[in-house]
């Protein structure tokens, strides 16, 4: 099914598209450094440092859009489910030759991510130094500094890898809506006699009908009140979460009777429409405690009404051999996220006097933590062979 939507073809728009971003988000970085020290890079770098240095604080306040507590809690869990159970992530991992390619590829994205800071957040503040702090509409600063450190012909060509980067995105969902609908919704349901090339036409004809919906209201997103970013946050929470927790209960547990998943589904949906619209408390910490109760009412129900025991069976398709770098790479990664917020701290540089030996005792400490971690876990997969 991965012909409805054209996988391979976003694939690659993705790579080219991605190189081009990822070397332009560089650039900017560098042109906007350049105009903070009037051409001069370390002075730049400097006067980035010490201009609003309360900008450069990962922690922030209990007052923040984003709360720093939301990091272990609701934040977690969405990470959880875009880079573990969501489709338009997880079909570019299936469509790996094998495991092995299919673990690096999502390690590089996993490096790809950790350089967000640099490319999206850090220029962000960039712009509020050049442009001044009574920008309207904080959404158009990023284009706006791009537009203004940027030479004409390069600006150009960075605005079209966004806008091929936002299409990139734009026909990935829509590859994986039209998969979903045609092969979950349409095939078991009006379906089951069909053949592919019928199930082809289906997806196409879902994706047309769900672009066109999506541009009619697109436009009205812009008065979201609370930002385009939190807005779709807390939109998308309402029916990703529930995805995450029939599948993390199946890991968990080979007794799940299917009733199960629909009350744990039912439970957490309408909880949160409830919270939503009460707002006893941020929206990533309700989601917390619904994800917790709806899990424990499955572990429940499975309790009383357990089902018999299911097998995975492995169709050697493909090989399942695991890349034996992959939890060292995995520590690498999380450690390097680690150190960022500990850079972008009270301990680091948002000091005055900028980062300290608290700062290195502080990651050195976050190393050793991972690489233990890292031998747990290599240790385990050893005894498994």
């Amino acid at each position: 099914m991965n012909s409805c939507g054209g996988l391979k073809a976003v694939v690659v728009s993705d790579t080219i598209n991605g190189v081009i971003l990822l070397i332009g988000g560089f650039f900017v970085v560098i042109c906007a450094l350049l105009a903070l020290g009037k051409g001069h890079f370390v002075d730049g770098v400097q006067n980035f440092l010490n201009m609003t240095p309360e900008k450069l604080n990962s922690i922030g306040g209990p007052n923040d859009d984003v709360p720093f507590g939301t990091m272990f809690t609701g934040m977690l869990i969405a990470n959880i489910f875009y880079w573990g159970t969501d489709q338009s992530v997880i079909q570019r991992g299936l469509g790996a030759k094998n495991l092995k390619e299919g673990q690096k590829g999502l390690m590089l994205a996993g490096v790809m991510k950790v350089f967000t800071p640099v490319i999206i957040i850090l220029p962000g503040v960039m712009g509020y130094q050049l442009l001044g702090g009574n920008i309207s509409n904080a959404e158009t600063v990023y284009p706006t500094l791009v537009r203004t450190v940027l030479p004409v012909p390069l600006a150009g060509v960075f605005a079209a890898a966004m806008f091929g980067v936002v299409l990139s995105t734009f026909n990935s969902v829509l590859n994986s809506s039209a998969t979903l609908f045609a092969v979950n919704i349409y095939k078991p349901k009006w379906g089951k006699n069909k053949s592919e090339k019928d199930l082809v036409k289906v997806g196409r004809i879902f994706s047309v009908v769900i672009g066109i919906f999506s541009m009619v209201v697109a436009p009205l997103f812009m008065y979201a009140p609370q930002g385009l970013y939190n807005f779709f946050q807390s939109i998308n929470l309402l029916y990703n979460i529930p995805v995450l927790i029939v599948i993390a209960v199946g890991y968990l547990t080979k007794k799940i009777p299917a009733i199960a998943g629909k009350i744990g589904v039912c439970v957490y949906m309408i909880g949160y429409v409830i919270c939503y619209f009460i707002k006893p408390m941020h929206y990533l910490y309700y989601t917390t405690l619904l994800f917790i109760i709806s899990c424990l009412v499955m572990f429940f129900i499975a309790k009383k009404y357990p089902c018999e025991e299911y097998e995975f069976e492995n169709n050697h398709v493909v090989n399942v051999d695991p890349w034996k770098n992959r939890y060292r790479f995995g520590g690498f990664v999380t450690w390097t996220m680690i150190a960022v917020y500990i850079a972008f701290s009270p301990i680091g540089f948002v000091r005055s006097q900028g980062p300290n030996v608290y700062t290195f005792v502080a990651m050195a400490l976050a190393a050793i933590l991972i690489g233990v971690i890292v031998k747990i876990l290599e240790k385990r997969s050893d005894n498994k062979k």
